[in-house]
């Protein structure tokens, strides 16, 4: 099995790479048009992040995280919401495309909105607008819902999520003590713990998880939750 420090998925390397040049984008223009408040190195730092996402898997998670806060900084910024709108949307997507809604998605809809719709109206809140100014605010709530709960609920667009292969580790040989231990580190447990739910000692542990990553060909934790994130291990 090859080394899995490379993320094969086409969405995430996609996101990460056009989300960089977006990044890019606003803070050069930041620089050019400077406002009373720069946000062009936060927009610098994002296009880093985004671009090494393209090429870590364990950083997927942040591309939704990083629109999000884009979505915040430009209504903030212009207090136009209809600027972040499309930031929002692209983080639902990429929520979307990593399968955060294939279980309990009205619940997570309803999350996923209640972000976007306090990203659209906090910075009108806070500089204590009103009237005409909460109309676009309204309709970008509405469009935006409207996306979120329809990713969630949609049958059709579901069969869009990315499946992953199976990867089961006894076909690597390992021993079940290892399975059970690889498959909790997996799960976020630390060697610590892990030390305490099996009753062994931490160096037990390390050197089990030594043994398994040798067996699967991988280089340490690192290489491990990558191989989490590619496939659904057994």
């Amino acid at each position: 099995m090859e080394k899995l420090k490379v993320h094969s998925e086409s969405f995430q390397v996609f996101v990460g790479c056009a989300g960089a040049a977006l990044q890019v984008g606003l803070a050069i223009t930041d620089y050019i048009e400077p406002d009373d408040v720069s946000f062009g190195p936060v927009y610098a730092a994002f296009a880093l992040i985004l671009l090494a996402s393209a090429r870590y898997a364990f950083l997927g998670p942040a591309q939704a995280v990083l629109f999000f806060a884009v979505c915040g900084l430009q209504t903030a910024d212009t207090l136009n919401p209809f600027y972040g709108l499309g930031f929002a949307a692209i983080a639902v997507l990429v929520l979307f495309r990593r399968g955060n809604f294939s279980t309990r998605g009205t619940i997570k809809a309803a999350g996923a909105s209640a972000v976007g719709i306090s990203l659209f109206a906090i910075p009108i809140l806070l500089l204590g607008k009103g009237g005409m100014a909460w109309l676009p605010v309204s309709i970008c709530a509405a469009i935006y819902t409207a996306l979120v709960f329809g990713l969630a609920r949609s049958g059709e667009l579901s069969s869009l999520v990315p499946k992953k292969r199976v990867l089961r580790l006894a076909e690597y040989k390992l021993l079940p003590r290892e399975i059970r231990i690889v498959k909790a580190r997996l799960g976020g447990r630390s060697v610590k713990e892990l030390a305490s739910d099996f009753g062994l000692a931490e160096s037990t542990i390390r050197n089990a998880l030594s043994f398994s990553y040798r067996k699967l060909n991988i280089d340490g934790a690192e290489d491990l939750m990558t191989l989490g994130e590619r496939y659904r291990v057994e």
